[in-house]
């Protein structure tokens, strides 16, 4: 029962997370978030990349480097404004490289740009992610494998 209980509290939490980061954003943008949401089957999953976008959005956002006519064609990826996959992928690649620097592990890293490219492959807006993958760090095990004992 602990686990349905658990699992319940994430699905709440994601529809609050979603329903602010929607408030935030404009219209357009909603319907591209409704878009990623949607596609996504797992719930968990659904809750994870919500908060590895909103994440990125804040990352956009809170950069200098970044003009706000720039900030909006990241985030909204329309069509019509004719978004470059070569600025969305620089942001993403900007974004590695601050988590990096920041310390985090290849395996944090991974779901934030899984989350990313997904929201971009759900709006038709197609990211080199093999030059993306080449700013993650190396992966390294966290544990080590041992053989087994027999006693």
């Amino acid at each position: 029962m602990y686990i349905l209980d658990l699992f319940v509290g994430h699905a709440q939490i994601h529809r609050k997370k979603l329903q602010k980061l929607e408030q935030k954003l404009s219209k357009k943008i909603n319907q591209n978030l409704k878009l990623f949401d949607q596609s996504i089957k797992s719930e968990y999953t659904r809750t994870v990349y919500t908060i590895c976008l909103n994440k990125f959005f804040e990352f956009v956002q809170s950069n200098p480097g970044y003009s706000s006519n720039h900030k909006n064609k990241i985030i909204e990826c329309d069509q019509s404004t004719q978004t470059d996959p070569r600025e969305i992928e620089q942001s993403i690649i900007d974004f590695v490289i601050s988590n990096k620097k920041e310390g985090k592990i290849y395996s944090a890293i991974r779901n934030y740009v899984s989350a990313i490219c997904r929201y971009y492959m759900m709006n038709d807006v197609n990211v080199n992610t093999t030059k993306i993958n080449r700013f993650m760090p190396e992966f390294k095990k966290s544990k080590k494998d041992r053989e087994y004992k027999h006693e």
